[in-house]
């Protein structure tokens, strides 16, 4: 999950630094259109598309995270972290081991693994 984190923002700061490219190579040209700026310009939608490529898997990954929580989690157990509380436990908060169940298993999507609710 991390690697997917870190190609988003490095995706995403390639895509900012050709668009300052492109801006500096308009400007140098007088606003004229020459090689240079079509060369930033295809720069420039060649990161637009490898950042969507990065936030599209993450996405799937998140997807599919989500996927394989729910298909592990029997009944309600999925949905109890919203449901109203009784003993004084505030009705939005997780339960501690639901968190660290969804962290374990969120790494385990993301390396192949298998986890066991138990664990």
């Amino acid at each position: 999950m991390e690697r997917n984190i870190d190609a988003m923002e490095n995706g995403y700061q390639e895509f900012v630094s050709a668009l300052a490219h492109v801006f500096e190579a308009n400007e140098l040209s007088g606003g004229h259109r020459t090689a240079a700026t079509d060369a930033a310009l295809e720069k420039l939608k060649l990161q637009r598309e490898l950042f969507k490529v990065a936030c599209d898997e993450a996405e799937d990954l998140v997807e599919l995270v989500k996927k394989h929580i729910c298909l592990e989690l029997p009944g309600d157990r999925a949905t109890d972290s919203v449901a109203p509380k009784t003993g004084g436990q505030d009705a939005a908060s997780l339960p501690p081991n639901n968190v660290v169940v969804l962290d374990q298993r969120s790494k385990a999507v993301g390396t192949g693994t298998a986890v066991h609710p138990n664990e």
